[in-house]
């Protein structure tokens, strides 16, 4: 359905988006089939394609403006400075508005304790930061540190804690299990802080003033 008939998803309600994100990350949850969770992750992919292209309900939009009379048919000049004037501040409202239920989900499932999971969602969140950064404004670039990135790296310090004298580990098993768990936090959080670094560098020019907060 998302694959063949995206267009009319959109069409109608832009918001259905975000219902449409909401539902692979439920998918992708699920631990019934391993494979529909792989899949709900290459959809969710697809999804941030779509919406880097910007034609997210822009068929429903103009058809509204030009009933309203704010885009008029035969002035196709009139209606792109208008669309520069006025739909700049909306458009980058509705930047923020869709991407960040996107990312936030990669970014939760990236620990998922499925390897393959959290794998597959923290290639496909970088990926996305990497190809389709550059659309981002500053506003939406510290939302992503704050709210998508730099929770990762909280995870793992309040799962790893040595301070933590709560949960003591009884067993050969349970210290099995716990180095099991700890090495997949390691190895999750030293990808994502060389992943991070490569995003700060090559958006630098967008980015600069979060180095102290990154920092």
């Amino acid at each position: 359905i998302i694959r063949d008939y995206f267009p009319y998803i959109t069409e109608t309600e832009t918001t259905t988006f975000t219902d449409c994100v909401n539902c692979l990350i439920a998918f992708t949850n699920s631990r019934f089939n391993k494979d529909i969770s792989l899949n709900a992750i290459a959809f969710l992919r697809f999804c941030a394609g779509k919406l880097a292209e910007g034609d997210l309900g822009s068929s429903s939009r103009n058809k509204d403006k030009e009933a309203s009379g704010k885009i008029s048919p035969s002035s196709p000049q009139k209606g792109k400075d208008r669309k520069q004037d006025n739909g700049e501040l909306a458009d980058k409202e509705d930047h923020l508005y869709f991407w960040f239920p996107l990312l936030a989900g990669l970014s939760e499932l990236s620990f998922d304790p499925r390897p393959e999971i959290r794998k597959g969602a923290l290639q496909v969140l970088f990926d996305t930061l990497r190809n389709h950064g550059h659309l981002f404004s500053l506003p939406l670039w510290e939302k992503v540190f704050e709210s998508v990135l730099f929770p990762i790296f909280d995870y793992v310090r309040h799962a790893i804690d040595p301070s933590d004298g709560n949960s003591p580990r009884q067993g050969t098993d349970s210290d099995a299990g716990e180095l099991d768990q700890d090495a997949w936090l390691y190895e999750t959080c030293t990808l994502a802080l060389q992943l991070v670094v490569d995003l700060f560098v090559k958006f630098y020019s967008t980015v600069n003033p979060l180095l102290r907060k990154v920092l």
